[in-house]
Parts: C-alpha cells; sequence; structure tokens
C-alpha cells in the first residue's frame, strides 16, 4: 500500500503541484527583527515602527534567564490610546503580547496559512536554527500565495453581520475544490477547512450572544468538526456549556437563531439533534457532568452514541475551560471494567467491510464511511478512550497509541495512510460529481476509479478488515 501511495503522490506532484504548495516561508518577505524594550513608551513604539515601515515590533520584558519576549502591533497600540485613553508615554509592555505563534524558516507558506487562520492572527514570529529571524506578516504572505484561501479568511474577520458571513461560508466548497486541484492532500484540506468553520461558528456566535454570554459559556463542537477531520461540509455537531450558576435571559432564542443561521450558511441540521437549539446539548457543566455519569453508567446505544460524540468535542468560542473541566470529569468517571469499553468498542463491527477473501471489492458501490473511514475512526477512538488519552485527531491518536505500545510501527503507518486514503478517494469522486457543498453521500462506484485509486482502495479496506480483527481480539468482542 505505501509504493501505491508514494505513486499517487508523484502522480499528483508531477500533473497538479505547483508553486504555491512548495514555497517555503523564506520565499516570502520577511520583516527584520526589530526590537525595543517593555519600557518604550507608546510614542517611541509608533516613530520605531515608522522608521522601520513596519506595522509590529518585538518586545524585550526582563532580563537574563528571566527575559521574555513578545509582539506589539500597530493594532494593539492603537486600541490602546485611542480607544482605552493611554497616554502617549505609557510603556508597551503592558500592551504587548507574550505568547508567541512561530514557524521555522523553512517551513511551508501553507502552514502558516493555516496557523494564521487557526489562531486568528495576522503575523507570526519567524524562527531559524531556533533564534528569531524576523515577522511573516499576513498582507506579505497573502501578496506571495496565489489561491484564494486567504480570501475567505479575511471576509470571516471582517464581517460585520450574518449576510457577509453566510458570503464567506459559501466561499468554502469552491476554496476546497481549488485547493484539491492544486494538489494540496487531504489532511492541509482538512486543517484548512476546519480552521475556516471554527472561525464562522465562533464570528456567528460573537455575533448572536452578550458579553456576558461569551463569558459563561463555551461553545463546542464534535464529531469530524471536532476531530478535525472534516472536508466537506457536514451536519451540525455541536453543543453549549454554561457556567454553574449562570442564567442568559435570551439563551433559547439565540440558539435557536445560532441553528438556523448555520443551515442558511449551508450546514445541514443533525438529524440525532445534537445541536445548540435543543435543551441536551446547552445546559450547565454540572448537567454535562450528570450526563457524563449516566453515559458511562448507564451504556445503553444512546449513551455509548453522546458518549464517542462528545469525547471528541473542541471548544471553538467562550471560556474553553469549561470542556476541560467537563472531560477531565469524563476520563475521571470511566469504567475500569472491560465490559464497559468492549460495549463501547462494539459499533467498529456494526458495519460490513465491503472487501472479499481474495481483496475483491464486493458491490457496484461502496460505502465508504460505514465499511471504512468509521471502523477506523471508531475503533482508534475506542483504544483511546480506554488509555484515558486527550488527544481528538484519529492521525494523533494513532500516534499516541503507538508510543503507548498499543501498536507497532507498521500498523500505525497503514492505519494512518488508510484513513487518508479513503479520505481523498471520497473527496475526489464528490468534487467529480460536482458536489462541493456538503457531504451527503459516502458512496464510491470502484468503476470511477482507475487502477491505481481501485487497488489502493482495496489495500485500505483490507486493512480496516484486519484492524477489526485487533479490535474483536483486544476489546473481546467475541465474549460479548
Amino acid at each position: 500500500m505505501i509504493e501505491r501511495l508514494r505513486e499517487m503522490a508523484v502522480r499528483q506532484a508531477n500533473g497538479e503541484m505547483t508553486s504555491f504548495m512548495m514555497a517555503r516561508i523564506r520565499q516570502a518577505f520577511i520583516h527584520p527583527a526589530t526590537y525595543v524594550d517593555a519600557s518604550c513608551t507608546a510614542r517611541e513604539a509608533v516613530a520605531a515602527m515608522k522608521a522601520t515601515r513596519s506595522t509590529s515590533l518585538l518586545v524585550r520584558d526582563g532580563e537574563g534567564a528571566d527575559e521574555r519576549v513578545g509582539v506589539l502591533s500597530d493594532r494593539d497600540l492603537r486600541d490602546a490610546v485611542i480607544l482605552d485613553g493611554a497616554p502617549v508615554t505609557s510603556p508597551v509592555g503592558p500592551f504587548t503580547s507574550y505568547s508567541l505563534i512561530s514557524l521555522d524558516i523553512d517551513d511551508f507558506l501553507f502552514n502558516a496559512l493555516v496557523v494564521m487562520t487557526k489562531h486568528g492572527i495576522r503575523r507570526i514570529v519567524v524562527t531559524e536554527e531556533g533564534r528569531i529571524a524576523g515577522i511573516l506578516e499576513q498582507v506579505d504572505l497573502l501578496g506571495f500565495l496565489s489561491n484564494n484561501s486567504h480570501v475567505v479568511a479575511i471576509r470571516v474577520e471582517r464581517a460585520s453581520d450574518l449576510a457577509d458571513l453566510k458570503t464567506a461560508s459559501a466561499e468554502i466548497p469552491t476554496l476546497i475544490q481549488a485547493l484539491h486541484a492544486n494538489g494540496v492532500k487531504v489532511q492541509l484540506i482538512a486543517e484548512m477547512v476546519t480552521a475556516l468553520n471554527r472561525r464562522i461558528f465562533a464570528k456567528l456566535f460573537e455575533m448572536l450572544a452578550p458579553p456576558d454570554l461569551l463569558a459563561n459559556s463555551c461553545l463546542i463542537v464534535m464529531g469530524s468538526e471536532g476531530r478535525g477531520e472534516q472536508i466537506l461540509k457536514t451536519d451540525q455537531d455541536n453543543g453549549l456549556i454554561l457556567r454553574d450558576g449562570y442564567a442568559c435571559p435570551n439563551l433559547d432564542a439565540i440558539t435557536a437563531e445560532f441553528s438556523r443561521s448555520l443551515i442558511e450558511f449551508g450546514y445541514p441540521e443533525c438529524p440525532g439533534k445534537i445541536m445548540v437549539n435543543t435543551p441536551e446539548w446547552t445546559r450547565p457543566l454540572a448537567g454535562y457532568r450528570e450526563a457524563i455519569h449516566n453515559w458511562v453508567h448507564h451504556p445503553d446505544e444512546a449513551a455509548q452514541l453522546n458518549l464517542a460524540i462528545f469525547y471528541d468535542a473542541a471548544a471553538v468560542a467562550g471560556d474553553a475551560t469549561l470542556l476541560e473541566k467537563a472531560r477531565d470529569y469524563l476520563l475521571e468517571t470511566l469504567s475500569s471494567n472491560d465490559v464497559f469499553f468492549s460495549h463501547f468498542a462494539r459499533p467498529t463491527l456494526s458495519f460490513e467491510t465491503p472487501i472479499g477473501m481474495f481483496s475483491n471489492l464486493r458491490g457496484e458501490q461502496l460505502d465508504i464511511k460505514k465499511g471504512g473511514i468509521f471502523p477506523l475512526v471508531h475503533g482508534v477512538r475506542s483504544l483511546a478512550l480506554e488509555k484515558r488519552m486527550t488527544e481528538r485527531n484519529t492521525l494523533d491518536r494513532i500516534e499516541k497509541l503507538l508510543a503507548l505500545g498499543v501498536f507497532d510501527r507498521t500498523m500505525a503507518t497503514e492505519l494512518s495512510e488508510s484513513l487518508l486514503a479513503m479520505m481523498a478517494l471520497r473527496l475526489k469522486l464528490r468534487l467529480a460529481a460536482g458536489e462541493i457543498g456538503t457531504q451527503t453521500d459516502n458512496f464510491i462506484r470502484p468503476d470511477q476509479l482507475n487502477r491505481l485509486e481501485r487497488d489502493l482502495l482495496k489495500d485500505s479496506l483490507s486493512i480496516v478488515k484486519r484492524f477489526k480483527e485487533f479490535i474483536t481480539y483486544h476489546f473481546h468482542l467475541k465474549m460479548f
């Protein structure tokens, strides 16, 4: 399988890869590192920016081993002096952000774009051999790249109302198509789509929620969105954790509008009603703890589904510590009873994997999600839950399970490559069919694949089939 993946990668590189994906950060314009002390005044900082024609400075605070370095932007200065009324003689130390986000100068520019989009920032610190080399500004990155991913990110950030945000969201499918056509790997597409979707969800919530609700709640996404594996728009899987003792008078109206707006943006309603507009998924932290306790100690089919989807949850807006507390409680509450984990893992075997004894594909069309992706994802999730792991992404979980000795290197590599291969094949056929909106069809017709893709699908499904046998043995599923 590895050889076939390499062959496919070579084909993509020869036929589709452009300088867009090959470009390194060092090829873009990097602003030289200009330092000022934390005691520097706001007026002096503006003069330094003007002299160096930059929009940011590096600020040193402290000495020796206690020294820290932060970034001060022109926006930070403007907000402090004009909006907050700070004197121009104020030291810039308090206005500076000391949580540096950096990338190596030989990293890919596309990665820089993903990082900026994910964190909602306009610049990153560039390092070379561990030392700060300068600052990469978003405007310079966008000037170098020739795709439209930056347009979506900028429109999301600049959206002033729901109509603007809907327009930005509508451009994501076209972006996916462009990235795929340029030979961008499915893993990177998933990272970019995840980052953009989360910014859209966060921006929408910030538009609808009053400041006190933002401060006393945590908006979460679950399922493939929580794991960061979404490559097309899927059903809404979201929830809201409220701080205990807090009450918002208009909460029902706000959550209803949030769900309705996402439907308008192209994110379909969840058939299982796992959405913020249902009381089950918008409740105080104590309520989530009670639900988690019931999911663990009364594990019927619905409880195990809820437990699985919540285990994948990620915070997108509000106070992320509320989700951290809920997930910590989940891991603390887990039973040590083997029967519990056996029941949790059993859905891995719910659907037949459409591959025969001699690696022949079964059927004219195959459900790649039920037969391939779901058993791999849920099997890995079951092992991760058993080990009380905090990782969400399936690939990250596989690497952690490898480090813990659950997998050997061969098995870990095969599982990761199989998952990416199946995701890539599903995306390719959906785009070829003109389905660049929502991800509603998971069927693959083998006759629409070329020889290499068919062989790759056979290899992937064979690996999934063997993995299901591993899960059966590990969790003693034949005994229950």
